[in-house]
């Protein structure tokens, strides 16, 4: 996954989101009663999220299938002198032993789980990988904003002189909660030519009841569902759902 995406995704990613995200998470896990030492950074990709925690002394594990955004992710705790534990491992095979204050799974990386079955799978992974009164904060992408999303990338969009990309999106003919993904990455060489990387992968929506039941079979006691990393309530026409839970 992400074989050519990753060598991009800091610089078309918008970084400020970051703190807000770990400012909202903290402040819900501190009004659990806990105070995180250590967090598992769940599609960690190039860490951007989790090296924030890194720099307050906590402790940072990284789950991520790309070995391109782990690569990254690695070159950035060394290069400020902090350490991190990084896996390339999938949602349903986390095979180590050590287990977390605070899991999270930012910027809708659970639309990439194409089944309840493997959602419930991946919820309980997460359980088992938790210390006692531990908090899981994630979110997922609701229909209407996957109806609007991408629509501004259908051109290519130019990142630098060597790189430019665009994206597209297509709702599946027979089942519309599937929706298709085609990332393309253009590669501009010193000879002024250039080659296309093509990237498909699919993701899936949820509805709200369903994500519900999910969790109830998961061991997870649901706190809240907020829209946005706000104190928004969640909406089909909100950028993301996001859902506290705990252990």
């Amino acid at each position: 996954m992400y074989q050519h995406f990753y060598k991009i995704y800091d610089r078309v990613t918008n970084q400020s989101k970051y703190p807000e995200w770990k400012k909202f998470t903290l402040e819900k896990a501190h009004d659990l009663g806990l105070t995180p030492k250590s967090v598992l950074d769940l599609a960690c990709g190039t860490c951007s999220n989790s090296i924030l925690y890194a720099q307050q002394g906590i402790k940072v594990t990284g789950v991520d299938q790309s070995k391109g955004m782990l690569g990254i992710a690695a070159e950035k705790f060394a290069d400020q002198g902090l350490k991190a534990k990084l896996f390339n491992h999938s949602f349903y095979k986390m095979d180590f032993a050590q287990k977390s204050d605070l899991a999270i799974c930012h910027d809708f990386s659970t639309n990439h789980i194409l089944s309840s079955k493997l959602f419930v799978r991946f919820v309980r992974n997460v359980y088992e990988h938790l210390n006692a009164g531990g908090v899981f904060v994630f979110d997922i992408k609701p229909r209407g904003d996957w109806e609007k999303k991408f629509s501004q990338y259908s051109e290519f969009i130019k990142v630098d002189d060597r790189y430019s990309y665009r994206w597209q999106t297509d709702f599946d003919k027979e089942d519309d909660a599937l929706i298709h993904l085609k990332f393309v990455l253009r590669v501009t060489g010193k000879d002024g030519r250039a080659k296309e990387h093509v990237e498909n992968n699919t993701e899936r929506i949820y509805g709200m009841e369903e994500l519900c039941l999910i969790i109830a079979k998961s061991g997870f006691k649901l706190i809240k569902i907020y829209g946005n990393y706000g104190k928004s309530e969640p909406t089909e026409d909100s950028k993301f759902w996001v859902f506290v839970l705990q252990k």
